[in-house]
């Protein structure tokens, strides 16, 4: 993964209105693996009568995550991407290095410890969940975004994603991207909305042709409902040791 600046608490953009405001100068680090969360912020998945849901969902996401964090190698990079309108042109949420030593012997703190990385992880959701809705649902430019955080491929580094979606791609603009995924393992949390209780093949289908589509872009896909024991799934995506 390319050489990135490792921050406390460090959060990009939009999250400086929740009060995260102290920052340490910016050393530079090779990350062993990376963690991606992906959220969903149209308007089917991110509404305000889902708010309550989401909130609950992020929270066993946040766990699932620091569990994930424990069985990687480290430094982690871990960030949060919202899927919304032309996602390839965005700013993440939120970025930071997670590593439970100091680097290169200096004593200022990256996080650290696993309840430092849970609020993080807490910052990042809230940011995720204040963000506006968007029109469109540019899941292909999410992952292109995300792809394009790390270096050289052929790199060592352990890749994670968990995409929270209804995996109901709308777009404004034609032309596909196809993000190289090589490496990764993606955990798809999907949620199942009303009109695909109506149409259970067409639905069907769906998650079909993103499994297919992400494993011909070169990663490993498990899907499970999110209504279901996502965290537990997250902690599991780790590599045998």
């Amino acid at each position: 993964m390319q050489a990135r600046h490792i921050t406390s608490l460090a959060l990009v953009g939009a999250l400086g209105f929740l009060g995260v405001s102290e920052v340490v100068r910016a050393q530079v680090v090779e990350h062993r693996s990376a963690i991606f969360v992906l959220v969903d912020l149209s308007q089917t998945w991110h509404r305000k009568d889902t708010l309550t849901r989401n909130e609950a969902l992020l929270k066993r996401v946040a766990d699932g995550v620091v569990a994930l964090a424990g069985r990687t190698d480290r430094p982690t990079f871990v960030a949060f991407i919202g899927i919304e309108s032309a996602s390839m042109a965005r700013t993440l949420i939120c970025e930071a290095t997670y590593h439970p030593t100091l680097i290169r012997g200096t004593k200022r703190r990256v996080i650290n410890k696993a309840t430092e990385l849970g609020d993080f992880l807490g910052t990042c959701s809230k940011g995720a969940l204040s963000s506006p809705t968007a029109g469109w649902t540019d899941i292909s430019g999410a992952l292109d975004l995300m792809q394009r955080q790390m270096g050289d491929e052929h790199q060592a580094t352990e890749r994670y994603a968990v995409v929270l979606s209804d995996m109901k791609e709308e777009r404004q603009y034609k032309a596909m991207v196809e993000p190289n995924l090589h490496g990764y393992r993606i955990l798809v949390a999907y949620r199942v909305l009303p009109e695909d209780d109506r149409d259970p093949n067409g639905f069907k289908r769906r998650l079909s042709e993103w499994r297919d589509r992400l494993t011909r872009w070169g990663a490993s896909v498990t899907m499970v409902v999110d209504t279901g024991l996502v965290g537990e799934a997250i902690a599991g995506l780790a590599r045998p040791k």
